[in-house]
């Protein structure tokens, strides 16, 4: 690997650099901009934190980085030169002229000067770091990076217990509001209806003291909602932790992994801000235009542990609050504060109470000035009717433009799921006929299978032993792993079966089946599905079975997502050539306003039925054949759990890297689902369908800009693309009353 350094025209950032790095071969270029020096440039290119363009090195760790040109002694950006060798009395070692000793004094970034973190020993000389020890400095000691103690003599090293880290609540803050007091500025007023409004629990487990408020009698108020900033990641853990170990009722939670989104408990909602205003705390008073003295300030968080709850003293290091991790801007706004406070007396117990109170102060009256805009602008309590933004967004939708009988409700198991069930387990039944090489009596070759007056999905008989196969459909049979909550809930369009019932009635078939003397073999569709997943070649061939072209749409398979990736890593211009960049601005909003959209339920049409390409509005299943030579091919294919875009299907199944051998429709054709826009595109550049398998058509709508009706998402776009721009403001040429007109 090697690097090209080179200058920039006028509108380059200053001192940057351009490092081209070209790595195996053929040669494939990589390119990074960064700035002169050792810092934290954008460095993903090279898969590290920092660069150090004068040494050409990356790397993640500043202490373990040795630069040529920095200065040993000082360590200054360039080497120092003087041999005037002065002596530091207060860290004992040697510097190479004034301008060095000057420069180990100065403070560096984490409130120390090199003085501070380097000592020479008078006895042993050498030189030794004072931070990160485990006790003072002894002659003739070494470091063991791999057990990172200081040690005199021998040393043995052993693998150490992980300690646990765990967070201790030592402060809890809440500020109330109701419908008499939501517009109070002030958190100190007493409202006549939910009287104090600002309370502090501090003290042992502020979390119970907590819930001990929230858990009084409120006859005036029939929910209770509590509002916390990032509660699906911190707060949120506490509560869930003490609602479990403390309380007999389970809170009904709904979470992302293991983020809390919401709780509710006896009236109780818990949700999080961020779900709504994904943005820091911080920046909460800017966005919502909230008074200038209400402002997020610092805190010393890294400061804050069991033994310094009491603490009164000089104010905590630069480095207890945060600023390694800063940004420069943030520095320079921190530093300016540092300096005005520097040499008050740091009371730590009175600043984080007050740090906290201003916190919440800040949540409430940006939740609430959120919630007042967007309840006046859609008639939705956001905070009130949902638990996430893109809720909120979907009712203000359903409340204030959705049409009726517009958007249709597909069935839980499709509009041929006896159909699908039945030719999933037909699928399994195949494999297992290959995987045990017997013939297996099936409803796919017109032999239906029957055992103790049951009919099963197989059965194979031999001599002596009789096997049954089941196959249990994940919906049908009421699958425990896919549907793990609201197993005792009505179940759509059937309110006398749950999936806990259906679940039942299977584990009792399956005991009658047992009592015939059999072998039963049996699989759960969640479970066959992720066994297929992790073998692409049997997919492939059940996939091309021709069983399986009969197999019942699933609209999901047309969900594939967008390309992403770069086509070209690199590219040399012609002469007369421009690279440019082309950015399309609200392509999404454009889509959903202009755009034909279906509406209603679909016809469907299978096999011979299905009408020409061209007639199609809605989702096709087909089996196409691609052209040779498309540099940009059209129609997406998952292999392997990856999404590809292949010209030929036995290619890219077979991670073929060389050109392609086949030449057989049949080993090139792919199958698969696709929205009817997506086929007739790729038929326009040069594909052929040779089979169409199924069709779901749709009635279409579209916005009229005549009349200003039609659209599915028309006046959504409008209302809010709207507030947009003039959010936005005017674009940068306006200038002028003239321009904007």
């Amino acid at each position: 690997m090697f690097s090209i350094s080179g200058g920039f025209g006028h509108h380059s950032p200053p001192s940057c650099t351009l490092i081209l790095a070209f790595v195996e071969f053929p040669i494939t270029p990589i390119f990074a901009l960064v700035r002169q020096g050792r810092g934290r440039h954008n460095t993903g290119a090279f898969s590290c934190i920092y660069y150090c363009s004068d040494c050409k090195k990356p790397f993640n760790n500043r202490d373990e980085h040795l630069c040529e040109n920095v200065c040993k002694h000082c360590g200054a950006a360039k080497a120092c030169k003087s041999f005037n060798v002065m002596h530091c009395g207060r860290c004992g070692r040697d510097f190479l002229g004034t301008h060095c000793l000057e420069n180990h004094l100065k403070m560096r970034g984490n409130s120390s000067s090199l003085c501070d973190e380097l000592k020479k020993c008078s006895k042993c000389l050498k030189v030794y770091k004072t931070s990160g020890r485990n006790g003072a400095h002894k002659c003739g000691e070494e470091y063991c990076s791999l057990c990172k103690v200081h040690y005199v003599g021998n040393h043995q090293c052993y693998m150490q217990p992980t300690g646990v880290f765990e967070h201790i609540p030592v402060l809890c803050v809440a500020e109330q509001t109701c419908k008499t007091c939501w517009n109070d500025k002030d958190s100190g007023h007493l409202c006549g209806t939910c009287g104090i409004r600002q309370h502090c629990f501090a003290g042992f487990d502020p979390v119970e003291k907590f819930f001990a408020y929230l858990t009084l009698p409120r006859s005036q108020f029939k929910q209770v909602i509590c509002i916390a900033h990032n509660l699906q990641g911190y707060d949120g853990q506490f509560l869930l932790r003490h609602i479990v170990s403390n309380m007999k009722n389970m809170p009904d939670v709904l979470m992302r992994g293991t983020k809390i989104i919401s709780m509710r408990l006896e009236g109780l909602t818990f949700i999080d801000s961020l779900n709504f205003l994904p943005m820091p705390l911080a920046k909460l008073p800017k966005t919502f235009n909230l008074d200038v003295s209400i402002k997020k300030g610092y805190f010393p968080h890294f400061f804050n542990g069991v033994d310094t709850q009491n603490y009164v003293g000089i104010i905590p290091e630069k480095k207890y609050f945060g600023y390694n991790f800063m940004t420069s801007a943030e520095k320079k706004e921190f530093d300016v504060r540092f300096e005005q406070v520097k040499n008050i007396v740091y009371d730590f117990k009175k600043e984080m109470t007050e740090y906290c109170m201003n916190d919440v102060s800040i949540l409430r009256r940006a939740c609430t000035e959120f919630s007042t805009l967007y309840e006046n602008l859609t008639k939705v309590n956001p905070f009130k009717e949902s638990v996430t933004i893109a809720g909120s967004c979907l009712l203000t939708f359903k409340k204030n433009f959705l049409k009726n009988n517009c958007v249709s409700i597909i069935p839980a198991g499709g509009y041929r799921w006896r159909d699908r069930q039945s030719h999933e387990a037909m699928m399994w039944l195949i494999f297992e006929e290959r995987r045990r090489g017997i013939r297996i009596r099936h409803a796919g070759n017109d032999q239906e299978a029957r055992f103790m007056g049951k009919k099963v999905d197989g059965l194979h008989k031999d001599c002596e032993n009789t096997t049954v196969f089941e196959y249990y459909g994940r919906f049908f049979h009421g699958c425990q792993s896919c549907f793990p909550e609201g197993r005792d809930k009505p179940i759509h369009n059937n309110s006398n079966e749950t999936m806990e019932v259906r679940y039942e009635a299977t584990m009792s078939r399956r005991g009658v089946l047992l009592k015939g003397n059999c072998s039963l073999i049996e699989i759960w569709g969640c479970q066959f599905k992720e066994f297929l997943n992790t073998n692409p070649e049997l997919k492939a061939y059940l996939q091309t079975h021709p069983m399986a072209i009969k197999m019942p749409m699933d609209p999901r398979d047309a969900f594939f997502g967008g390309r992403t990736n770069a086509t070209k890593l690199y590219y040399k211009v012609r002469k007369g050539e421009k690279i440019r960049y082309i950015d399309i601005c609200s392509l999404y909003p454009y889509v959903n306003k202009w755009m034909k959209y279906p509406v209603g339920h679909p016809t469907i049409f299978v096999g011979d039925e299905c009408p020409p390409i061209e007639e199609c509005e809605g989702i096709v299943k087909c089996t196409t054949l691609p052209p040779r030579g498309l540099y940009h091919p059209v129609l997406p294919y998952q292999c392997g759990g990856k999404l590809t875009f292949p010209l030929c299907r036995s290619c890219v199944e077979g991670s073929v890297q060389e050109d392609c051998p086949h030449d057989g429709e049949d080993e090139r054709s792919i199958t698969g689902t696709w929205v009817s826009e997506e086929v007739k595109k790729a038929l326009q550049m040069g594909y052929k369908m040779t089979a169409c398998h199924e069709v779901w058509n749709y009635k279409t709508t579209i916005y009229d800009r005549t009349s200003n009706e039609g659209g599915l998402f028309s006046g959504y776009i409008n209302k809010f693309l709207k507030l947009k721009q003039e959010a936005s403001g005017w674009p940068s040429g306006c200038t002028s009353e003239e321009d904007k007109k």
